[in-house]
């Protein structure tokens, strides 16, 4: 059997866009652009990280909602941080994630920095989701949490690189150097809870920008280590999914969008805090009487 690594490559480089046309897709986006004009005028960082980013006014890529041009990593950043910073963005609750907040920030900064379709942008979304919510079940992620480990910044770095590489048309080859680079990026903590820090809003955005990178040398022919999510010093290092457990559990295939049930899809926000959520989604599910 192909490793985890490899078979995530194969289905970015071969999927065909089937998923683009869904509804539910759609919603996900228009919502992703809700929270991020949203977080750039309500969110208390949004000052900081403004003027932190040093915005240029140049570049091939537009900063939300503002329309300021700047680099596409740069907007990724900025972007991808903006939609997280209410923490209104959807949630899936299976790999216990944002997935939308990075994946479709790099999607939309690599999208215009290649001019691609809409299509190829919405296969980009479809994409990132697939494989964010894929790793971030297979990870564990109350194993992953109780390491420290911010799953949404950790397992959304690889969902943010397959959705830009889609955009990117990156082949089997340059996904598998691209997910490799992630091996050397993925991270971010919980720390913040110890006071509240903003860096929680920060990570999809790193997340996005990372995943902005890698695209971009990959495409170049820059080569990434193998087996950066299963191997025996990757990013699941530690976890319940170590190579011994993995032997003998095998690696879950790739979680589709157009093959999920509906308690896989992931959720659009409510306006809730993330921890009531999880109270009220399943309360929804209780019939009436």
């Amino acid at each position: 059997m192909a490793e985890f690594t490899d078979r995530l490559a194969a289905y970015c480089a071969g999927f065909d866009g089937s998923a683009t046309a869904d509804e539910a897709l759609r919603k996900h986006v228009l919502d992703w652009f809700g929270v991020a004009i949203g977080g750039a005028a309500h969110a208390d960082s949004t000052p900081a990280l403004l003027d932190g980013t040093n915005l240029t006014g140049e570049g091939s890529a537009t900063v939300i909602p503002s329309g300021e041009r700047t680099s596409p990593g740069t907007a990724a950043l900025v972007n991808g941080t903006l939609a997280h910073s209410l923490d209104f963005d959807d949630t899936h609750l299976g790999s216990s994630l944002h997935p939308g907040a990075p994946a479709i920030a790099a999607t939309l900064a690599t999208a215009e920095s290649v001019s691609a379709s809409t299509e190829r942008l919405l296969a980009g979304v479809t994409v990132g989701y697939d494989v964010a919510c894929t790793v971030g079940e297979a990870v564990n992620p109350d194993a992953h949490y109780a390491q420290g480990f911010h799953i949404t910044a950790t397992c959304g770095t690889f969902g943010a690189t397959a959705a830009a590489g889609v955009v990117r048309d990156l082949s089997e080859t340059e996904f598998a150097d691209a997910f490799g680079l992630n091996g050397s990026q993925a991270a971010g903590s919980l720390q913040f809870l110890e006071n509240g820090a903003w860096n929680k809003r920060l990570h999809p955005g790193l997340a996005a920008r990372r995943a902005v990178t890698s695209v971009e040398l990959a495409a170049a022919g820059f080569e990434g280590a193998a087996e950066p999510i299963e191997g025996s010093s990757a990013s699941s290092r530690g976890t319940p999914t170590t190579p011994a457990r993995r032997r003998s559990t095998g690696w879950p295939n790739v979680t589709r969008w157009g093959r999920r049930g509906s308690n896989r899809i992931p959720a659009v926000g409510t306006c809730t805090p993330r921890s009531t959520r999880f109270a009220i989604w399943p309360a929804r599910s209780i019939p009436t009487r």
